[in-house]
Order: C-alpha cells, then sequence, then structure tokens
C-alpha cells in the first residue's frame, strides 16, 4: 500500500481504480484491519491501494465524509 503524499496526488489516483484507506495513529478499527489489507492487496490487484492519514489530510476528509 502507498502512502498519500499530496492533494493533487489523490485527484489524480480517484480518476483511476483506487482504494483509499483512511486511517490515523489514534483510530482502534484501523489497527484491526490493518492485518488483513496485504490479503486484500493480493486479491484484488486491479485496484490501486492508497493510505490516506486523516489527520494529515483532514480537508480531504471533511470532503470525502469521513468522520471518525
Amino acid at each position: 500500500m502507498i502512502k498519500l503524499e499530496s492533494e493533487s496526488q489523490f485527484n489524480s489516483l480517484k480518476k483511476e481504480n483506487t482504494v483509499f484507506e483512511f486511517t490515523a495513529g489514534w483510530c482502534p478499527d484501523c489497527r484491526i484491519i490493518e492485518p488483513d489489507l496485504p490479503r486484500l492487496e493480493e486479491k484484488y490487484k486491479q485496484f490501486n491501494f492508497v493510505s490516506v492519514d486523516r489527520d494529515e489530510f483532514i480537508d480531504l476528509a471533511i470532503e470525502n465524509d469521513i468522520m471518525g
């Protein structure tokens, strides 16, 4: 999984087959699903998987209705 670097990268990637995982260091649910993500990436190779730090990209989180 790649880590989002910029909002322009997000806008470019959302035009492709991309799964965005909005995450945060304080999010317990994020930690629970984290071990399963490599398996999903392997199974669905047709998608780009991108990790988005919700706190780093708070405007993107708000625009995409990511509340928690």
